[in-house]
């Protein structure tokens, strides 16, 4: 009787306030290690990040709840283009800008909400020094970061098995890093194609995703994996998502694989280069600006 095969599991790195203050460290070199192994294989990792606390958590998570609650003809004024049954997505563009945090909360929450608009700014803040392992990273990644979402994925009526809620797709972003509440749901599919259940394993976690755009960036070295949403249970999934957008064209190393491109001209096709791509969302960036080599193997 052949063995079961076994799940592989998404890699986890510890990070800390202190780690990312010594950069050349022996601890940085090695966290760096696991980061790059990790994005290669998986495309995806979970980071354990000190700073991000229970309490930061359940403030910013018992906001979203009233957020959420909103009237749908309220929540529309700032939902996301991608929008599926069960799933909805409300968008904070230069979330790091507190200016901009404050005019969200003042339309969507008219007699305001100080907490609310609190608790984007400081998710932002502790999301965005997750990100600082690496000089690259926190030279592409920091400097660019500007869009907060706070997706809701509803549960399905009858109960049962898991609903499939987001269907698989790749991020156009840079990077995505998610912190959600208690349900889960989060789905990866690994470059050997396993499909992985992302549960995080402390209430300090952050999901650390690679996008289209590092994928280009990094001549197909590092993965972006498909990733989905299913659902189980009576109660409603929430995450808050930090998305890294670059600021210009899409830099490659020579020789290019990819054509160089405009974000924005990206973001603007993808929608209907997901719906075409079918059964495989690591399609959507070749088709969009299409290859000039063979994407390279991850070193085994």
């Amino acid at each position: 009787m052949a063995a079961a095969e076994v799940a592989p599991n998404v890699p986890i790195v510890f990070l800390s306030g202190e780690l990312l203050k010594q950069p050349g460290s022996a601890a940085w070199a090695a966290a760096r290690a696991q980061v790059w192994e990790a994005l290669e294989e998986f495309g995806c990792f979970e980071a354990i990040y000190d700073e991000i606390s229970l309490e930061l958590r359940q403030a910013a998570f018992a906001v979203a709840k009233e957020l959420v609650s909103l009237r749908v003809e309220t929540k529309q004024q700032n939902y996301a283009a991608i929008r599926y049954p069960g799933y909805k997505s409300l968008n904070v563009d230069e979330a790091l800008d507190p200016a901009a945090a404050r005019g969200f909360t003042d339309r969507m929450l008219p007699e305001g909400n100080p907490a609310f608009c609190e608790a984007v700014c400081n998710f932002a803040e502790a999301a965005g020094a997750a990100v600082a392992v690496e000089g690259a990273v926190r030279r592409m990644v920091l400097e660019s970061l500007g869009k907060v979402r706070l997706s809701e994925y509803a549960p399905p009526t009858s109960e049962g098995e898991a609903m499939l809620i987001l269907p698989p797709h790749t991020d156009s972003s840079v990077t995505t890093l998610t912190l959600q509440n208690h349900v889960h749901g989060f789905e990866v599919k690994t470059r050997s194609g396993a499909w992985v259940c992302v549960n995080p394993s402390s209430p300090s976690s952050l999901i650390f995703i690679n996008g289209d755009a590092f994928r280009a960036w990094s001549n197909g070295r590092l993965y972006a994996p498909p990733h989905r949403v299913k659902v189980a249970g009576g109660e409603v999934r929430l995450v808050a998502m930090l998305f890294a957008v670059p600021k210009d064209e899409a830099r490659e190393r020579n020789p290019a694989r990819f054509r160089p491109y405009k974000f924005l001209e990206y973001a603007e096709a993808f929608n209907s280069l997901l719906a075409a791509a079918g059964d495989d969302p690591t399609s959507v960036l070749p088709a969009f600006c299409g290859y000039a080599a063979p994407e390279p193997k991850a070193e085994t």
